[in-house]
């Protein structure tokens, strides 16, 4: 676990893994930035997490990274309480 903004965290990482978890800056320019920085280091059968899917900014994100990406969004719940965790699963 590193415990630094997610931009700062990627310039240590040069592998490639099972679960990245996104819970940043939740504005839209950040959340657009991380996915498409982060989406290359999740590994084959992998999974890219972000929660607060709820809130306007990064939806809008979201919902664009996986237009531009051709992928589909998947959520851990269907319930939401203003906070739902969506994923990314690298086929």
């Amino acid at each position: 676990m590193l415990r630094t903004s997610s931009l700062d965290a990627i310039k240590n990482l040069t592998n490639q893994y099972c679960l990245i978890f996104l819970d940043g800056d939740h504005r839209f320019e950040n959340v657009r930035q991380e996915l498409a920085t982060f989406w290359p280091l999740v590994r084959q059968g992998g999974l890219l997490v972000g929660d607060d899917y709820d809130w306007p900014e990064v939806k809008k994100a979201v919902n664009l990274f996986a237009k531009e990406q051709g992928l589909d969004v998947h959520f851990v719940s269907k319930e939401s309480r203003g906070y739902s965790t969506y994923f990314f699963h690298k086929d």
